[in-house]
């Protein structure tokens, strides 16, 4: 079985988590940014990661999903800046579900990453993004190790769905 992770950060977090992933999954495997991704051919199994950017998949992400994802075995990953059962994150992750549409959608998973510094600072200067600016002040520091492991049991949990 041939496995990939492939993943788009902006800030290092999804990257992460990326990696903690790609670690237990015992197969022939790659683990590549979606810089060095043209499509999702030849892969038993994909793990697809992405930073929630307003509710949604990140839109260099969506794009790939959404034109590579048909008749595959995916699980979704992602990392965001509110809390991992907020509505920010839900929202992001039934995106992501829609976007594989004929796809084989086999467990998602998402944590929190730290926000950076520049983003915080431009979202806070609007009023209706002042619940979100309130719950990401908690990301810091995230993903942690705790979040790592997380990730970590996500991708055995996956694998062993396959190899049944």
């Amino acid at each position: 079985m041939k496995s990939l992770v492939v993943y788009y950060s902006e800030t290092g977090n999804t990257r992460k988590v990326a990696e903690a992933i790609y670690q237990p999954i015992p197969q022939e495997k790659e683990l590549r940014d979606l810089a060095s991704t043209k499509d999702l051919e030849g892969y038993d199994l994909i793990f697809f990661g992405f930073p929630v950017i307003s509710r949604k998949v990140a839109k260099k992400a969506a794009d790939l999903l959404e034109t590579n994802a048909k008749g595959k075995k995916i699980a979704l990953f992602c990392t965001q800046g509110a809390a991992k059962d907020s509505e920010f994150a839900l929202a992001a992750l039934e995106h992501g579900r829609k976007l594989c549409e004929g796809a084989d959608i086999l467990g998602v998973f998402n944590c929190r990453g730290e926000v950076a510094h520049k983003i915080m600072e431009a979202v806070s200067q609007k009023p209706e993004f002042h619940s979100w600016v309130e719950s990401a002040k908690g990301s810091v520091g995230h993903p942690d190790e705790s979040d790592l492991k997380q990730a970590t049991e996500f991708a055995r949990e996956i694998v062993q769905k396959v190899m049944k």
